[in-house]
């Protein structure tokens, strides 16, 4: 998959190519990737782990 302004290209083994209007990918990518995380803050802690982030649920 490939993003590019507001063009998705798709390349899969065995499927014709073919390009969609968006803003973001829509495949195997988890929804959290899309997220409020300003707004998710306020019931999650962020934990840094490297190049990446994991909400973890607080505690209360």
């Amino acid at each position: 998959m490939l993003l590019r302004g507001g063009e998705i290209s798709y390349f899969e083994s065995g499927f014709e190519p073919f390009t969609l209007s968006g803003n973001h990918i829509v495949d195997s990518l988890p929804a959290i990737v899309y997220a409020d995380f300003k707004h998710l803050a306020k019931y999650y802690d962020f934990i840094a782990m490297g190049s990446t982030r994991t909400p973890i649920a607080p505690v209360k």
